[in-house]
């Protein structure tokens, strides 16, 4: 048996194997069905919770991991105004403080959490750093455990006529499970 007649037979040998291999792996690629099923992750029941924006609002949210939390609303200072004479707004605007107690009335510890405030004009506003409130302290992400609380004041800078929409918490931003409080 010559070199070549070997080198033939192997290579219909290899050929032959890779056809196998290739419906082989065709069968089962069409057979496997993925699925993704988010049953008993509890995420798709965890609706948005609503409330009115307005001190002595509250209400409660639940999000992923069981994790509940009550935000209720101390009092909007609208204007705000800082006793630090260096921090004012950008001229054409004004601030807004909305102090708010958070409460963990679960059984999970809650992690950290993140606040929006959109205007009628369709702007959103992310939190500002305002010192020298007469109020609680500015409101930071923390860890709370069950039954824990937190009090403070969270800051907002938007144009002098813009009004208020919303203000929305939200507690886990991989997750289903925000907290609206809206203007009524």
């Amino acid at each position: 048996m010559g070199i070549g007649r070997i080198l033939l037979l192997g290579c219909g040998g290899l050929l032959a194997l890779a056809i196998v291999l290739f419906v082989v792996g065709a069968l089962l690629i069409s057979s496997t069905e993925v699925r993704v099923s988010t049953k008993g992750t509890g995420d798709q029941d965890r609706p948005d919770a609503r409330a009115p924006f307005a001190a002595g609002s509250s209400a409660t949210v639940t999000t992923a991991g069981d994790v509940t939390l009550k935000l209720l609303i101390d009092r909007v200072i609208d204007p705000a105004t800082s006793t630090n004479r260096f921090q004012t707004p950008t001229a054409g605007n004004r601030f807004v403080a909305i102090e708010l107690t958070i409460e963990n009335v679960g059984t999970a510890e809650a992690h950290g959490g993140e606040f929006l405030l959109r205007t009628t004009d369709g702007f959103e506003h992310r939190p500002t750093t305002l010192s020298g409130l007469e109020s609680s302290p500015t409101w930071r992400a923390q860890t709370l455990t069950s039954g824990g609380k937190v009090q403070g004041v969270i800051a907002f800078e938007i144009k002098d006529d813009a009004q208020i929409q919303w203000l929305k918490f939200d507690p886990n931003s991989f997750a289903k499970g925000d907290l609206y409080f809206e203007v009524q």
